[in-house]
């Protein structure tokens, strides 16, 4: 048996608290679209394919990732909103999380991954993406009153497995130092 596997830094606090009330906002207008699909996040990996035997390795290295490279309160920062007719999203500033990644992708060795992990460079939140043209507007306008880009945020980097049927499993969730803001 093979799982889809993926690591996420995830926002908490206001901006969490601020994201979910976006997601639930435009499902109820009718506006569903396939960021709905997924829960706030920003990519740190693609997805990537191991067996049950190994979720420690990947625990162990992100731990292990967090000791070598600590992070510090203002490690993430959110520099952008962006809202095309094709992208709605937030993009983030991290230099700390670029890092992390790789220190993770490093340590995370394991002779059953089927394929490579992919660090993403492209850091950002995704609030909208593949919808009707028509939405883009509407969408938009949901997103600049429920999303502040200077909300405050706790993060978290989470470890996912996303399960056929789109359901996921957290194999992991370790807390990053909050902001003082």
């Amino acid at each position: 048996m093979t799982l889809k596997l993926i690591l996420y830094a995830c926002p908490g606090g206001t901006l969490g608290q601020q994201l979910e009330h976006y997601f639930s906002e435009a499902r109820r207008a009718g506006h569903h679209n396939t960021a709905h699909d997924y829960m706030p996040h920003c990519s740190l990996t693609g997805f990537f394919h191991d067996t049950p035997a190994s979720i420690p390795v990947y625990q162990q290295a992100v731990t292990s990732a967090l000791e070598t490279i600590r992070p510090h309160p203002d490690a993430i920062r959110i520099s952008e909103r962006l809202g095309n007719r094709e992208f709605h999203g937030l993009t983030l500033d991290s230099p700390w999380l670029l890092r992390f990644t790789e220190v993770f992708a490093h340590l995370a060795e394991s002779p059953t991954r089927v394929d490579a992990l992919r660090r993403k460079t492209w850091l950002h939140l995704s609030l909208a993406y593949e919808f009707p043209v028509a939405e883009h507007e509407a969408l938009l306008q949901l997103a600049t009153r429920w999303v502040q880009v200077e909300a405050p945020a706790s993060w978290s980097i989470r470890f996912y497995q996303r399960n056929a049927d789109n359901t996921w499993i957290c194999h992991g969730h370790w807390p990053l130092p909050e902001s003082p803001r």
